[in-house]
């Protein structure tokens, strides 16, 4: 029979390797579980956007499936900066490319003239088929005839550079022209295939 004294220490020897067992035991489900939770957990709604550089060009694809490609500098301007901010939009997977002009900085002049040039070609003409929206202080243009988009895509990505002419409410002429290396992979980074959707 044992002693008391023998009992006391198989009780002390005893109880901190199961209580270390246990706690392994523990550390091991909540690590299981953790992994789980990380693995299966959905993405959540504020995930960054899909960027991608293809020379002169970025590619943005967002979440929503709504994706749109920009040059990234500009190769001339006769203002200090350039007037616009030019992009290639696709609103979902089902919709069509639009070209679409951003503007902190000027008003155009739909009234006037108003022409876009691929590698110094007579352009086309951009009166008439563009419309215009207000957001805040940004002007949004937009041409809206498809063909016209279409052809002006086909264009970028045979071109070098493309340039725009306008001239804004104050009646001064200006242009600005941006870079068209990369545009084509930019495009097909958004979607907008060969025949422009």
């Amino acid at each position: 029979m044992p002693t008391r004294h023998r009992l006391w220490t198989d009780a002390v020897l005893t109880r901190p390797a199961s209580q270390a067992l246990r706690n392994a035991v523990l550390f091991c489900l909540l690590a299981a579980g953790l992994v789980v939770v990380l693995c299966f957990r959905s993405t959540p709604a504020w995930a960054e956007p899909v960027r991608q550089e293809f020379k002169d060009w970025l590619a943005i694809i967002e979440e929503s499936e709504e994706a749109y490609c920009r040059p990234q500098g500009f190769l001339y301007s006769n203002r200090k900066v350039p007037d616009f901010q030019v992009r290639v939009i696709r609103r979902g997977q089902a919709s069509g490319c639009r070209i679409t002009l951003f503007s902190a900085f000027q008003f155009v002049d739909l009234n006037r003239e108003m022409r876009v040039r691929v590698d110094g070609n007579p352009g086309i003409r951009l009166d008439g088929i563009i419309s215009r929206e207000e957001v805040k202080t940004i002007q949004i243009y937009t041409v809206t005839e498809d063909a016209a988009v279409k052809r002006l895509l086909r264009r970028m990505r045979a071109g070098a550079w493309i340039r725009f002419d306008y001239t804004d409410l104050m009646g001064q002429q200006s242009s600005t022209a941006f870079s068209l290396m990369g545009v084509s992979a930019a495009l097909d980074a958004v979607g907008c295939g060969k025949a422009g959707r």
